[in-house]
């Protein structure tokens, strides 16, 4: 039991220094270094457009590879000249006269416009109700 009441530091004085030590001046010195340290510093314009501008060219280039490969790949439409008079005057709301003075300067035939409308899912009484 008497070693439980025993005192370890008196027995040693050893134990009681302390085997490190703050450099001289070093608290004095640490606040200025923490000024300088915790000063916000200014990042130039260029580098802070850089993200948005990396940005902007990988949308330009998906916009551009998206059409280029659109063109490439999608089949041409066969889009006669009679097919731009049928859809580009059934589209606005021209007076008939007009269409028929028209199709007549293109020099289009009556009977190729039959065909076509007929073709194109008009029934033969819609186009007797035209002529």
């Amino acid at each position: 039991m008497d070693n439980k009441k025993r005192d370890i530091l008196a027995e040693n004085s050893g134990l009681r220094s302390k085997p490190y030590a703050v450099p001289e001046g070093y608290f004095e010195s640490f606040k200025a270094d923490m000024k300088h340290i915790a000063q916000p510093q200014q990042t130039p314009l260029l580098h802070r457009l850089v993200p948005y501008a990396s940005i902007a060219a990988v949308f330009v280039f998906l916009v551009a590879a998206g059409t280029f490969f659109l063109q490439k790949f999608t089949p041409a439409e066969d889009f006669t000249q009679e097919d731009y008079l049928v859809f580009s005057h059934s589209s606005m709301n021209v007076e008939y006269y007009d269409t028929m003075d028209q199709i007549a300067d293109a020099e289009i035939a009556a009977e190729d416009i039959i065909e076509y409308l007929i073709y194109s899912g008009i029934t033969p009484e819609e186009i007797e109700i035209f002529k």
